[in-house]
């Protein structure tokens, strides 16, 4: 309104002064230095507030202003050089970049179109690998069977014979109690096949899964299977008091991996061989401990010295059935005290000495039944709740309390997450009593796990209750919102690379009339074509490769900064590490694309300004 008639009639356009613009570029620049202070401050937490998609923008937007003031000081310096020198491209170019200060804004449009797309590329495949990790977390391999089955150990088995080699198949159970907390649960795997089978990511933990894998198994000690109904083993025995002889019971895991207490017969003073008949050991038995009970309705203390020389089955002496080395004492209470002592017996064989308490049972196990079970634990997990997770174990063969122990860390679980353990199916087991906790089997498959292996297992007495697979959770994940709003980003990223594009080709054609003139006298004075459009084609090649460069730089830095502001999931805390690894592959499509756009938006610019310089332009002002 206060602008005069005369200049609003000549169409003379208002500028804004130099000082408001100084101050509206300090003002961006000082929002984008707020942005990323706070995107770096708030963190993860600033995915749920958007800050982690509008900083990029912001920032690419500073940096290109900043660039923008920097190319016209430059090429001042630039022209200075190129004063006395014979290169007439080169002086034109810089001159003109120089004197006219609205060319630098092609920098500013350049670096936010190409900084937002690179961004948005980079943000779309750290989400898209975090969702990948995330479904390969949720489900733990490629397949997952939820089958019934009778125990861990008689899954095993099965897994074992169907899968001998194991290559594709693997027996998982969760103690997944719903009164349980989550910082108790537990994952029992085989660990010989977690590398091979399940959808372990690197990311998980520092060490390897392989390395974990084997610090979840105690040590090597071998098993002892037997297979027949009539039991003898041939003793030696030597009463503290003879007027309470000892009962000699034998704890064993069935064929279908169940525990089962096996009464072999009462130790008298001098006696030397007890047998019975046990029908559940007819498909096989394996023997994990031997324990000295009393007589029911006897009250007292139990103190014997017993020697073992041999056990037969079915007529059949197991060979090395009390090798010394192989046996072990349990443990009783929080002490975690020895219940009897074992030594090599004269002659050969094992001897046990014990004197107990009033309500102990004297026990010794084999040295395959660990002593305390290791687990991997998650690092969100607290060590006090998981020694609590020993009350998912029964007491432990005859009455041992189980520990656990901490053997290694990792940031996730399969299955589990944020939050539990992770130990060796056979290994917890052997403790583990099938009634009164909340177990639920699965048969995890690799992607390479033939059709045929379902078959398989159901004929193996396993009843399969439900399939899931990672492609169907990764499919789920892809349809939530902030997978859909990524893909918008990324749609939207690359209608700005056009639009850019579009405006700097435009922008030259507004400003085509006056170039023209331009060359054209230079023409008239004896410049040569080739030199013009050489000039013209320097001209814009080195402001859109400054904004090209500068975007790409931006773009892939916010990347990096922005990981975990960046919305990969509706609740990133409970899953995998969001991976800060850029993509170079997705960088050299965004570079070469923006590359070959606005090479073509600068030749068509050079073209068009040279194809319009006709002298006669000059003759035509004139007139």
């Amino acid at each position: 309104l206060r602008q005069p008639v005369v200049d609003q009639l000549r169409r003379v356009v208002p500028t804004a002064g130099l000082g408001r613009v100084l101050a509206g570029e300090a003002v961006l620049v000082a929002t984008a230095v707020i942005g990323v202070y706070q995107l770096v401050d708030l963190g993860p937490e600033a995915s749920q507030n958007g800050l982690g998609l509008l900083a990029p923008g912001l920032v690419a937007a500073a940096v290109g202003i900043v660039a923008g003031r920097v190319v016209v000081l430059a090429a001042r310096a630039w022209a200075r050089r190129t004063r006395w020198r014979p290169r007439v491209p080169a002086f034109l170019a810089s001159r003109q970049i120089a004197r006219r200060a609205g060319l630098a804004r092609t920098v500013v449009l350049v670096t936010v179109a190409v900084g937002v797309s690179t961004f948005a590329v980079q943000a779309w495949s750290i989400a898209a690998t975090y969702r990948d990790g995330r479904a390969a977390m949720e489900v733990g391999a490629a397949t997952v069977l939820d089958v019934g089955a009778a125990s861990p150990l008689g899954l095993a088995d099965a897994v074992e014979r169907v899968d001998p080699g194991g290559e594709h198949a693997m027996a998982v159970t969760l103690f997944d109690d719903p009164a349980v907390p989550p910082q108790r649960r537990m994952i029992a795997v085989d660990t010989s096949r977690l590398a091979t089978v399940s959808t372990w990511h690197p990311t998980w933990s520092e060490t390897a899964v392989t390395t974990l894998a084997d610090q979840m198994v105690p040590g090597e000690s071998g098993r002892l299977d037997v297979q027949g109904t009539h039991w003898r083993v041939d003793v030696e025995t030597r009463l503290v008091s003879r007027t309470h002889p000892p009962l000699l019971q034998a704890q064993v895991r069935t064929a279908d991996g169940l525990p089962a207490t096996l009464l072999l017969g009462r130790l008298e003073h001098g006696g030397t061989v007890v047998e019975s008949d046990h029908p559940e050991c007819d498909r096989g038995c394996r023997l994990i401990g031997l324990t000295f009970v009393r007589t029911p309705g006897e009250l007292g203390r139990l103190g014997a010295t017993v020697v073992f020389r041999t056990l037969s089955v079915d007529g059949v002496e197991v060979d090395d059935a009390f090798a010394p080395a192989d046996w072990r004492p349990q443990l009783l209470g929080e002490r975690r005290e020895a219940s009897a002592e074992t030594t090599d017996a004269p002659g050969g064989g094992l001897q046990v000495s014990f004197l107990s308490g009033v309500t102990d049972v004297p026990a010794v196990l084999r040295a395959d039944v660990a002593a305390t079970v290791p687990a991997v634990i998650t690092a969100s997990t607290d060590a006090g709740q998981l020694r609590a997770s020993r009350a998912l174990f029964a007491a432990g063969p005859s009455g041992e309390r189980v520990e656990l122990t901490d053997v290694g860390r990792a940031v996730v679980l399969p299955v589990l997450g944020r939050y539990g353990a992770m130990v060796d199916i056979e290994v917890a087991g052997l403790h583990t009593d099938t009634e009164g906790v909340g177990l639920h089997y699965q048969v995890w498959l690799g992607p390479e796990a033939p059709e045929s292996i379902v078959g398989s297992l159901q004929r193996e007495g396993l009843d399969v209750l439900d399939v899931r697979t990672v492609h169907e959770r990764e499919a789920e994940l892809d349809a939530q919102g902030p997978a859909l709003a990524l893909l918008l980003l990324l749609f939207g990223a690359a209608v700005a690379l056009a639009t850019a594009g579009t405006a700097v080709i435009a922008s030259a054609f507004v400003e085509a009339r006056r170039r023209a003139y331009e060359f054209a006298a230079l023409r008239t004075v004896g410049v040569a074509m080739p030199s013009l459009r050489l000039a013209a084609m320097i001209e814009t090649g080195v402001l859109l490769a400054v904004g090209t460069v500068l975007g790409i730089v931006c773009g892939m830095a916010m990347a990096w900064l922005a990981t975990t502001a960046v919305p990969v999931s509706t609740d990133p805390a409970s899953g995998p590490p969001v991976s800060a690894t850029l993509s170079w592959e997705l960088l050299g499509v965004v570079a070469a694309s923006a590359v070959v756009l606005l090479s073509v938006a600068g030749y068509l610019i050079s073209r068009h300004v040279v194809a319009t310089s006709r002298p006669a332009l000059l003759r035509e002002a004139q007139a």
